[in-house]
């Protein structure tokens, strides 16, 4: 689990996240995101990140390596 300090100013939880030791961040995948109840809209280079009421949680811009980088810190490592 990673919990994420969101634009609301929320802390919420991702399950069934993959931890790899060596990267120095956490990969999410669309379906994750899906499985987990969000909503995700790209347009432009803009990736939003909605929950299920549409409440904006996260707002991302593509990098030049085509990834798509939460700005905030995540707050809690995910046991394994």
């Amino acid at each position: 689990m990673i919990l994420f300090a969101c634009k609301t100013c929320e802390h919420r939880e991702l399950t069934d996240v993959c931890y790899i030791p060596r990267l120095d961040t956490n990969l999410i995948s669309i379906c994750q995101l899906d499985d987990n109840g969000y909503d995700i809209h790209i347009e432009h280079g803009v990736m939003r990140i909605c929950d299920e009421q549409r409440r904006l949680h996260a707002r991302m811009w593509r990098s030049l390596n085509c990834l798509y980088n939460h700005p905030s810190p995540q707050l809690h490592v995910p046991c394994v």
